[in-house]
């Protein structure tokens, strides 16, 4: 995806939050000036996977598998392990245009409680894993639908309006997608980890993944007007693309603090 396009659909889920009285910290608005002051927060942040994602899925369709997330909460995670060091749980803002869906996945641990805030539809569609890790068509799954156990059809569409809840278990397939209107979402769940808990090749011909390649199309001013660069939670501070991004758009970037970086 470009540049230009995440930032444009960062601010956009921006708005849509705040209709719905969605309050964000100080630091979700802030842009790689504002990061670039602020390296040990940012580094603690990026630990602990807080922050925005766009994501298309790695499908290149961003109309038809994409969305917006903020993690508001979530436990931090030692490199290379799965444990939580300090909570259990984690909070996640989730913004769709219409027409805009997940493809089927699932999570090893990650247990999940999907509340649709409005206005459109969140359908969703679920399945059993077979042995190989791919999706059963056959058997039948059951899943809470408004805190109450049902059983279902495997893939059987569940309408999800305004003001009702899902919730999937650990190591179900899954996909979402918002229709009649743009979809603002809450996800509660167990701790979350992109990097280790996705699982994303439950089809013979899966080519989705949990991020997105971004090009990086902005041209810097020479008059150094002031265009916000939001990172996403894999570019904050402490990362190899927060260095590059501090690179290619420096010129946002005071001269003082530049030379103060250097110098510490």
């Amino acid at each position: 995806m470009l540049r230009s396009d995440i930032n444009r659909m960062i601010e956009e889920a921006m708005r849509e939050f705040e209709k719905k009285g969605l309050i964000l910290p100080a630091w979700a608005y802030w842009d790689v000036k504002e990061w670039y002051k602020n390296p040990g927060l940012g580094n603690e942040i990026r630990k602990d996977g807080l922050g925005w994602r766009v994501s298309d899925f790695g499908l290149g369709d961003f109309d038809s598998y994409g969305g917006v997330f903020f993690t508001m909460s979530n436990s931090q995670v030692e490199a290379g392990s799965k444990e939580s060091i300090d909570q259990l749980h984690s909070l996640k803002y989730i913004y769709r245009r219409n027409g805009q869906g997940a493809p089927p996945h699932f999570h090893w641990s990650k247990r999940e409680e999907y509340l649709n805030l409005g206005e459109g539809i969140t359908t969703v569609a679920v399945y059993n894993k077979t042995d190989k890790n791919m999706i059963d068509y056959y058997s039948p799954i059951r899943i809470k639908i408004n805190h109450v156990w049902a059983e279902i059809s495997a893939g059987e569409p569940q309408r999800i309006p305004p003001g009702s809840s899902v919730y999937i278990p650990d190591r179900i397939i899954h996909s979402y997608s918002a229709e009649g209107n743009s979809t603002v979402a809450m996800e509660i769940a167990s701790r979350n980890n992109d990097d280790t808990d996705n699982y994303w090749d439950v089809t013979e011909d899966n080519k989705s993944g949990t991020y997105t390649q971004t090009e990086e199309n902005i041209i810097v001013p020479c008059d150094r007007t002031a265009v916000a660069i939001f990172p996403q939670l894999n570019e904050l501070p402490g990362s190899e693309t927060f260095d590059i991004l501090t690179l290619l758009y420096s010129p946002y970037i005071p001269r003082s603090l530049a030379n103060y970086k250097k110098s510490s």
